[in-house]
């Protein structure tokens, strides 16, 4: 921490640790009943609602607002309570267009100091009637007085959140400045909890279906595209890719990263130039597998789904099957059923039907389930004795 934020947090602490002696014991009990309800666990959404509500039960106004203002990008979005407070027409184009005359949004983007401010204490309040943001925005909807800070750190794109107090009647008081510093360390740790859980609940959405599916399993990628944690199933198949280097397990094989860089590489480009983010098919022999990438913000899931089993009669040679027997065993593996199988091979439905029965007869199974599964340990066993071997 550098000198200028040390100062700037000791400043914090001590100005909370100031209201806190001086603010009533009836208004600190009431702070002390926020605190507690903010940490309840809540999403984003259910969180910034609660929270203008609380607000104006705790500092008195005629609407609280939440706001998340990018003045850079001349972006903002808001939320109030009372929701059905009247606002001017087109209230959200006006207030964005008039953004460098919000003498708090100007302090916060020139100075990081998001500590509760009203507008009187930037421009005495005859000076700021002339301007356009007050004679278009604040002064038609009859809220001249304005107590804003700001509680959450810029992020790289320059937007910050803050809750503003709106009054028509009267300037705030230096009480209500007071119960704002007590309790903005806790909104903005609540407020990032709430960030989390809203990112947790849907990523969990995104794999619940992959893990109750058996068939699927699904690795974690770090900013870098590396592997940051997979299920070991997922890493399994992987490590049957062509250019897996066992050396460094964090590594995607070459065919997927290169997959991935062109699916990123699609959406830096405008929208009408995207393409779909198609399935990667691949060979992870002796299994065929479909991989889809799930994008959310900077997390990144890659998805891997077993399509079947890749196998050539000859890799059969060890469980005594006739040539015919063999080939009609392969189409079963990769999921073919008794009809395919007989296009394919140019047989009859009945012929088939015969060819599965000594089949299951010659493994000891009793269907084609464990059949295509002692199949595909055969291959796997070939294959790594041909790899060895060479």
């Amino acid at each position: 921490m550098g000198y200028c934020g040390g100062i700037t947090d000791l400043l914090q602490k001590a100005a909370a640790h100031m209201a806190r002696e001086r603010l009533a014991g009836k208004d600190f009990r009431h702070v002390l009943e926020f605190i507690h309800e903010l940490y309840i666990p809540r999403d984003s959404d259910t969180f910034t609602t609660h929270l203008v509500s609380a607000l104006l039960r705790l500092v008195p106004a005629d609407v609280q607002s939440y706001n998340e203002v990018n003045a850079v990008q001349h972006l903002v979005a808001y939320k109030l309570d009372p929701e059905d407070f009247w606002q001017v027409p087109n209230a959200n184009e006006i207030l964005t267009r008039y953004l460098d005359q919000h003498p708090f949004v100007q302090h916060v983007a020139q100075t990081g100091d998001g500590s509760p401010r009203t507008f009187s204490d930037f421009v005495p309040m005859r000076q700021f009637k002339n301007t356009d943001l007050y004679q278009e925005f604040y002064g038609p909807m009859r809220i001249p007085h304005n107590l804003f800070m700001d509680v959450r750190d810029r992020d790289t794109s320059g937007t910050t959140v803050t809750l503003g107090a709106h009054r028509g009647g009267r300037e705030f008081a230096e009480r209500d400045r007071m119960v704002l510093t007590l309790i903005r360390p806790h909104i903005r740790q609540a407020l990032a909890n709430a960030h989390l859980t809203t990112r947790l609940a849907a990523e969990n959405s995104m794999l619940q279906q992959v893990i109750t599916d058996q068939s699927m399993s699904v690795v974690t990628l770090t900013a870098q595209q590396t592997i940051l944690w997979g299920m070991p199933r997922a890493l399994t198949l992987l490590k049957q890719v062509r250019g897996w280097n066992p050396h460094r397990p964090d590594q995607l094989p070459p065919v997927i990263l290169d997959w991935i860089r062109s699916i990123e590489r699609g959406f830096d480009k405008p929208k009408e130039l995207q393409s779909p983010c198609t399935p990667l098919e691949l060979d992870c022999s002796p299994t065929r597998a479909r991989l889809r990438l799930l994008r959310k913000g900077n997390h990144r899931i890659l998805v891997i789904e077993e399509t079947g089993h890749s196998v050539t009669p000859d890799e059969l040679a060890s469980l005594g099957l006739t040539n015919r027997e063999a080939e009609v065993l392969s189409w079963v593996v990769q999921g073919k059923t008794n009809e395919e199988i007989g296009h394919i091979l140019g047989c009859h439905l009945h012929t088939v039907k015969k060819h599965l029965e000594r089949i299951y007869m010659k493994l000891g199974v009793e269907n084609r389930t464990a059949a295509a599964m002692m199949a595909a340990d055969a291959a796997r066993t070939q294959r790594l004795s041909t790899t060895v071997d060479s």
